[in-house]
């Protein structure tokens, strides 16, 4: 089948409709990550702003916004200084949450 002209052309034609499936998945598997990672970085940011409206707020209330925010803790960057603005100890589980 590989000595023919057509069994040569059927060779070829899997071969460059695979490598064009592979250059249309990897960069949309990497642009789905990066929305991804964006979304979380914008829903932690929510989360300390409420935060910064009032210094203190109630145990519920930052249980929930972390909670919404699916995140562990909000560290707060500044001027070269890091602030931790919401904290919570992770549920122990089996499945770790990325």
């Amino acid at each position: 089948m590989f000595n023919t002209l057509s069994g040569r052309f059927l060779i070829l034609t899997t071969l460059f409709v695979m490598l064009a499936e592979i250059l249309i998945f990897v960069p949309s598997v990497a642009r789905f990550r990066a929305d991804y990672l964006q979304d979380r970085l914008e829903r932690a940011q929510i989360a300390s702003l409420a935060l910064l409206a009032d210094d203190m707020i109630a145990p519920e209330l930052e249980a929930e916004l972390l909670e919404n925010a699916e995140v562990y803790n909000v560290v707060l960057r500044r001027d070269e200084m890091r602030e931790l603005m919401l904290s919570s100890t992770p549920a122990r589980s089996g499945h770790p949450r990325l």
